[in-house]
């Protein structure tokens, strides 16, 4: 492996701000990284069908890659260089990093199991599961991997600062789809078929609330932010219904309904813009004001071509779209005025990834 001259060259006449790096993710091709603060490609890798996204290491030295064939790869950020890849399952969900960087988890559905690495990709633990994980996740502040099943009724939080013990919580119904709130206080599930959403307490380990949610409500994409007063507040979309909801988490009530065109699959925002932004399934982003839940406008990067996956630079400044097409590419907005700032062209991307937002967001939400 070696660095490519042009990325040598940008390196050598640039400061990266390295919470700002920002990967774009080709369907079933490469990762680019990118620097966000000049919205320069600096790199790219061969990565495959990645799931779950691509997942940077806590010291932002590395970034991990996992395909659906469950093939990881470690990519090297200060050196710009692929370091290691290894074959850690058969049919794979996701990966996680633990908070010290030492342990990547490895989610399968075949075989049914959890594969701890070291930070080298060496194997360290093989954890068989009972069934089919919805997804695992970090619990930086308990340093802890938590993860829920597709097909069982049970919350596992593993200890891997104590020999991989894990503590088994009894669910409800299964939690297919989880998304835990910043400061880790609170996770929001619902199994895909079911027709509810529950709010769990990760500290009195017990559910706190419950919604009516029939329609597919897709947690991996929902998302949190606070008013100007501090409140806490969480959006999720439907992949089966065009509704948002809006959630006080304080109260622990639906604030608003939001109704859309027709429903599409991620929901964004960053803590400091005014807007949320929703896909729609089709060339139109709806961009929803944070201060009275409606929507004002719609935004369509290219007509005629599905628009998805917004994300945010680390200060919330500039949003990305991606427009999934073979002759597809990146648009850049400003987050304020929803004015367009560049196009970069590429084939069929999808997600897009800041350092910050991706990684180290909770430190803001607990104050760090």
């Amino acid at each position: 492996p070696h660095t490519d001259v042009k990325t040598l060259s940008y390196i050598r006449n640039h400061s990266i701000d390295y919470e700002n790096i920002m990967l774009l993710v080709e369907s079933k091709k490469d990762v680019k990284i990118m620097d966000g603060d000049t919205f320069q490609i600096i790199d790219s890798f061969p990565a495959g069908n990645i799931h779950g996204g691509p997942k940077f290491s806590h010291a932002l030295k590395y970034v991990y890659a996992v395909t659906r064939d469950g093939y990881v790869t470690q990519y090297d950020l200060k050196n710009f260089t692929v370091t290691t890849k290894i074959r850690a399952g058969i049919n794979t969900r996701n990966i996680a990093i633990s908070h010290d960087d030492h342990y990547v988890a490895v989610a399968n559905y075949l075989p049914e199991n959890i594969v701890i690495l070291d930070d080298r990709l060496d194997p360290v633990k093989m954890i068989p599961t009972p069934g089919k994980v919805g997804g695992i996740y970090v619990l930086h502040g308990r340093k802890m991997f938590i993860c829920t099943f597709r097909d069982i009724k049970q919350l596992w939080l593993i200890d891997y600062n104590n020999k991989f013990s894990i503590q088994k919580i009894s669910l409800p119904e299964p939690f297919e789809d989880i998304s835990i709130t910043p400061d880790e206080k609170l996770i929001i599930g619902a199994s895909r078929k079911g027709k509810t959403l529950y709010i769990y307490d990760l500290y009195r380990l017990k559910i706190v609330k419950k919604f009516p949610a029939e329609g597919m409500p897709h947690l991996a994409s929902a998302t949190f932010w606070h008013n100007k007063k501090g409140h806490p507040y969480g959006a999720i979309n439907f992949l089966k219904r065009p509704v948002i909801y809006i959630i006080d988490l304080i109260h622990m009530k639906i604030k608003k309904e939001i109704r859309l065109r027709s429903s599409g699959y991620f929901i964004r925002t960053h803590e400091y813009t005014p807007f949320i932004w929703c896909d729609t399934g089709t060339d139109a982003i709806a961009i929803i004001d944070k201060k009275d839940f409606h929507i004002v406008r719609y935004l369509y990067p290219e007509s005629g071509k599905k628009a998805l996956h917004t994300a945010f630079t680390k200060d919330g400044k500039y949003a990305l779209v991606s427009i999934y097409d073979n002759e597809g590419g990146i648009v850049i907005y400003n987050a304020f005025t929803l004015k367009t700032v560049k196009r970069i062209p590429l084939r069929k991307p999808v997600g897009k990834y800041n350092a910050f937002n991706k990684t180290l967001l909770y430190t803001t939400w607990k104050g760090e």
